[in-house]
């Protein structure tokens, strides 16, 4: 591994909240940081802490860690709630397909019913 390579791998995520918005978030650490959207540790967003966090609604996993937050960003500023549920109904559709320019082979989908199961969500 070359000298500046990301090796860390990188979550993006969509979560569900109590009045059917959506958050889009990023984590090194994806459990730490849904214990902080649910209140369990310190820390979190303020959206989350005032629209409350129902589920984990999809997550996909950047291994190289290089495309994460280009995508996160992406889906914040590009989508709309009707194109957040879409890719949340459809997440290994291709970014493409919501005019979002990320490779999707970066990203590996990760299926979020074993977390919802574990923090009782859902």
């Amino acid at each position: 591994m070359e000298s500046g390579d990301n090796w860390l791998s990188m979550y993006v995520y969509i979560l569900k909240c109590r009045d059917n918005s959506y958050y889009i978030g990023i984590a090194a650490d994806m459990e730490r940081r849904l214990k902080q959207h649910l209140g369990i540790l310190k820390g979190g967003a303020k959206y989350t802490h005032t629209h409350r966090v129902t589920a984990v609604a999809a997550v996909w996993e950047d291994k190289s860690g290089e495309y994460a937050r280009k995508l996160e960003i992406r889906l914040k500023r590009k989508l709309t709630h009707a194109a957040k549920k879409r890719l949340v109904e459809n997440p290994h559709a291709s970014f493409s397909d919501f005019g979002i320019d990320i490779p999707d082979e970066a990203f590996e989908y990760v299926s979020p019913e074993k977390i919802n199961e574990i923090f009782k969500l859902n």
